[in-house]
């Protein structure tokens, strides 16, 4: 729930990408496009997710918008004979529509994060997340340590460095962020989120990722009625207070992809902060989408 110290202005653009998903229509040709895919129903959200099943350790991935489902079927192929692989879009991503009281704040990310691992009767997991999806799995290892096997996060700052990196990422008109203000960040994130993401991978990804190739799969999705909610997300965002995330005490690895142009002037070791006898690794050849970059590299580090 909002904090007393928390923007209220934030809650009202958040509310409208609720509003306007939580009722739309999506044709199972177009959020089906590998038969291991389901929607499922879980807290009044609407999901898409991928579970390979089966009874070995499980391994939650969350795609990390523009990143959508199929961008990670290569690397759940790669992790599937050795772990029963959950992938999925978090509610106002891709495919997965949220309820219409869902306001996008850190605590209904983690409640509908812990009832989805409920629904699937998965006791304990391995949180391979990246981004500002990394927060929910640290908001989950600070609330709810029992249910987190370790960590494995990409690209994450501290809080305060993330929040000067969202700054520094936003569309910005005589020094207001277009995207981090309710309402117009909204409208243009409803109007041209193909746009917004060939602008994101073509400006953060490795030297040898082929960002129109990564582009072209989330133009797809869009162009079939997905959502890609960086504003809500970007304006929740400013919401998250440092210890709500840690300091944790679960084994963790911190992953950078060092290419990433959007990160060249965060602080990286500033996840440490949040763990700090975390390891922390950096690979120079790779940008923030590492994980679909190099899926073989990453299945190989996620065995380990």
């Amino acid at each position: 729930m909002p904090t007393e110290t928390a923007p209220k202005r934030c809650l009202w653009g958040c509310a409208l990408d609720a509003h306007r998903l939580s009722d739309r229509t999506l044709s199972e040709s177009a959020w089906r496009t590998d038969k291991r895919m389901r929607m499922y129903r879980i807290a009044g959200h609407s999901v898409r997710l991928l579970d390979t099943g089966g009874k070995a350790p499980v391994l939650l991935l969350a795609a990390d918008a523009p990143v959508v489902l199929e961008h990670y079927i290569p690397l759940i192929d790669l992790l599937a004979p050795e772990r029963r692989v959950v992938a999925l879009e978090m509610p106002g991503f891709g495919f997965s529509s949220p309820s219409r009281d869902y306001r996008f704040t850190l605590s209904e990310q983690v409640d509908f994060t812990i009832a989805l691992l409920d629904a699937l009767h998965v006791a304990k997991a391995h949180f391979a997340f990246t981004c500002v999806n990394a927060l929910i799995a640290c908001a989950i290892a600070r609330r709810s340590p029992e249910r987190v096997e370790k960590l494995t996060l990409g690209q994450m700052p501290s809080v305060e460095e993330y929040r000067n990196w969202a700054r520094r990422i936003d569309l910005s008109v005589l020094g207001q962020g277009l995207i981090a203000t309710p309402g117009i960040g909204q409208l243009i994130m409803a109007l041209a989120p193909g746009q917004i993401a060939a602008k994101w991978f073509h400006g953060v990804s490795g030297p040898s990722a082929d960002g129109e190739a990564l582009t072209a799969v989330s133009r797809r999705v869009y162009g079939d009625g997905g959502a890609f909610c960086l504003a809500a997300i970007n304006q929740a965002l400013q919401r998250v207070r440092p210890e709500e995330i840690g300091p944790i005490d679960v084994p963790t690895t911190f992953l950078w992809g060092a290419a990433d142009a959007s990160h060249r002037r965060t602080d990286r070791k500033s996840s440490l902060t949040i763990a700090p006898s975390a390891e922390f690794e950096e690979w120079s050849d790779l940008g923030h989408c590492f994980d679909i970059e190099d899926p073989e590299r990453v299945a190989h580090r996620l065995l380990t």
